[in-house]
């Protein structure tokens, strides 16, 4: 999309990390003649250098502080019109109100409120002037929802946003905006600062406190500093360590630091593991089933949600020989061996586990490659060196693996094409320009979309609890226009979760709800609704798109004489809780493909993200409970009975199989994208012959 900006001149404070470099990175790109400001010279042209390297012109660089009159005046003399403004600052201090002093308040207010204000003071005359201005403070989402602790960061951000709103009622007449973001947690040093306070706080490790941070937003994990393009991807986990159980690329299993796995006897409530005997981690401790265990344990206190939960489950471990282990279940789970394929089943060494703390600068896996601390730089690039004591070196291809950090998807792309780079993962808007520069583009279809029908037994809209208006609401979508006008040839349409060729999937259910708003009309008219009713419909761009396709269901529900009222959250945390609150009866929502047991249990136990109506299906809850402990030939009959029980009843409105695209050049094989194993593990690459 050509944001018309080209050519203008835009300043971004501080701007040599974190967000303010980000900005900076997507103004180079559209075109803009960049000025970065920071007050380090070093960092500064650190941040120049990134943005150089990845294809656009090179920014200004002005070494001033924005909290100084004299800095301030050194900005403006440097840049003094600029007809873009990004307003930016380091936050205050966290506490309680009896935490701060005169001098903090003081320092507070220069810094995120005056700093800026003068900034616009000193700026909008001139953008008036000259008939176009575009402003934009960074702020914080405190500012709307402000937390316990941040009191001080989210009163000064208030008063910018009170005076930016002020001003902007006289500049808009010359075509002068003035806009506030609101941004929520993202990976940046603020965030690391934050890590560190509550870790020295609580007695926890640093990347323990940072986890505790990931799990208050929606995603469970903080953003990217460079925008909506950051992917699921498990690159350095993949890398550094090694899972008990490999997913290949075709989505079956294969050895990994366990040789044999399995249920043992009926019902999926008990599992052993047999390790590979000889196995080193990287900081030289072995590998032993009493390993394993620690590290399960460590697992169900420290980490993720999805390995905590795992854990919780394990009625207890039994170590049954140096190299064995027999895990005993509280309830039937036949996911396991998905389960150690993924996260969970990234071993750690049980020395590392001693001092974790360590564990977020240096991984302690068993993988084919260690990472090299002395040639990596944070959040820019990580460079890995071949394990020469990975127990097969035939499947180690390659001396060094360096994992450039890019601000986005067009970024990623001009790497691969000078030669920078050899594999990224796309976007569709890139993948033809990709395909004619010689690249090789791989997609395939990894993810769903859909609209979740929370409230479908009527509880704040009594029509929802009608199957009939279910069923008007699916007949009303034509999917096949959404994803030719929003995904193109990378989605097609669909009428169910999970994408062909899952296990779960039922092919005699494609074009099950066809376009048929007259029928939909009908529908509506026998429950009761023949002049429609009101809904609202959540919205967030957790990956980007969704509001987009937001608004064109409501555009063909209004058709029917359905009013939706789309409402998009301003924050991360203020869609989550507007989820978990009940505040929609409906909302947009995308998610990856992934054994139909682990999807279902999410979306269909209440009180999970995607049920936040509580709601109980008897009928899905028995198919659930005979699905777990059934086995895979059995099981799979049963996954096809919820399918086609989810989508005779409505319980969602799927739109979407979408693709994951990803982009390499000539010098490699071995890469692709599948439904059972949507992330590409850089593990299985090799040279092209």
């Amino acid at each position: 999309m050509d944001l018309g900006i080209a050519g203008k001149t835009a300043l971004v404070c501080a701007s040599s990390r974190g967000l303010g470099l980000a900005c900076a990175t997507a103004l180079a790109r559209e075109g803009c003649h960049v000025y970065l400001n920071g007050r380090t010279s070093e960092a500064l042209r650190a941040a120049a250098d990134q943005i150089e390297v990845t294809g656009w012109k090179r920014p200004g660089i002005i070494v001033a502080d924005l909290n100084t009159e004299e800095g301030r005046a050194a900005v403006v003399d440097a840049c003094p019109e600029p007809d873009i403004l990004v307003n930016n600052n380091a936050g205050p201090e966290p506490g309680k109100i009896e935490d701060w002093s005169r001098q903090d308040w003081l320092a507070g207010v220069e810094a995120n409120m005056l700093a800026p204000i003068f900034l616009i003071k000193t700026y909008v005359p001139g953008m008036r002037q000259r008939g176009f201005g575009r402003i934009v403070n960074i702020t914080s989402a405190m500012v709307k929802s402000p937390s316990a602790t941040m009191g001080l960061s989210a009163a000064v951000r208030a008063g910018l946003t009170a005076l930016s709103k002020s001003v902007q009622r006289d500049s808009v007449v010359d075509n002068v905006t003035i806009n506030n973001m609101l941004p929520e947690r993202f990976d940046t040093d603020r965030q690391q600062y934050m890590a560190e306070r509550m870790s020295k706080r609580d007695g926890i490790s640093v990347p323990e406190a940072k986890q505790r941070i990931a799990q208050t937003i929606a995603a469970k994990r903080l953003g990217n500093p460079a925008g909506g393009n950051i992917d699921p991807l498990l690159i350095f986990e993949e890398l550094a360590y090694a899972p008990l159980i490999y997913l290949k690329p075709d989505g079956s299993f294969a050895p990994g630091l366990a040789t044999t796995w399995g249920y043992v006897g009926q019902g999926n409530r008990a599992f052993d593991l047999t390790l590979r005997s000889g196995v080193k981690f990287s900081d030289g401790s072995g590998l032993s089933a009493a390993g394993v265990k620690s590290y399960f344990e460590y697992a169900g206190k420290a980490g993720g949600q999805e390995e905590a939960a795992r854990v919780m489950n394990f009625a207890s471990m039994d170590v049954t020989g140096p190299l064995s282990l027999h895990i005993t279940l509280k309830r039937p789970d036949p996911s396991l061996p998905y389960a150690f394929s993924q996260p969970p089943g990234y071993v750690i060494s049980p020395k590392a586990l001693q001092s974790p703390n360590s564990l977020g600068t240096t991984p302690a896996g068993a993988g084919q490659y260690v990472l090299n601390a002395a040639k990596t730089v944070s959040k820019q690039t990580y460079v890995y060196d071949a394990n020469p004591g990975y127990w097969d070196q035939s499947a180690v291809h390659w001396k060094h693996v360096v994992v450039k950090v890019l601000p986005d998807a067009s970024a990623a792309l001009a790497a691969v094409r000078t030669g920078q780079a050899d594999y990224t993962i796309g976007a569709a808007k890139e993948a033809g320009a990709a395909a004619s520069a010689g690249l090789t583009v791989v997609s395939g279809r990894t993810n769903f979309g859909f609209v979740d029908l929370f409230d479908r037994t009527g509880t704040v809209v009594k029509a929802l609890g009608d199957i009939r208006v279910r069923q008007a609401l699916n007949y009303a979508i034509d999917r096949k226009a959404i994803v030719s006008g929003l995904y193109g040839t990378y989605a097609t349409p669909s009428d169910q979760i999970l994408v062909p060729g899952a296990d779960g999937y039922v092919t005699s259910l494609e074009s099950y709800y066809p376009y048929n708003p007259a029928k939909a009309k009908q529908l509506l008219t026998a429950a009761g609704y023949p002049n429609g009713f009101t809904l609202t419909l959540g919205a967030y761009n957790i990956v980007p798109g969704l509001t987009d396709v937001a608004q064109a269901f409501a555009s063909y529900w209004s058709k029917i004489g359905v009013k939706t009222i789309v409402t998009v959250p301003i924050s991360t945390s203020d869609w989550a809780s507007s989820v978990t609150g009940k505040k929609f009866p409906a909302a947009v929502m995308q998610y990856n493909n992934q054994p139909m047991y682990g999807i279902v249990k999410f979306f269909q136990t209440p009180g999970e993200f995607f049920n936040p109506f509580g709601i109980s299906d008897a009928a899905v809850q028995q198919l659930m409970q005979e699905a777990a402990a059934a086995s895979p030939s059995v099981a799979h009959g049963i996954y096809e009975q919820l399918q086609q029980r989810f989508v005779a009843n409505a319980f969602y409105v799927p739109f979407a199989s979408l693709d994951k695209i990803v982009i390499f050049g000539k010098g490699l094989r071995g890469v692709a994208v599948t439904p059972g194993a949507p992330n590409p593990n850089p593990v299985y690459f090799s040279p092209a012959p």
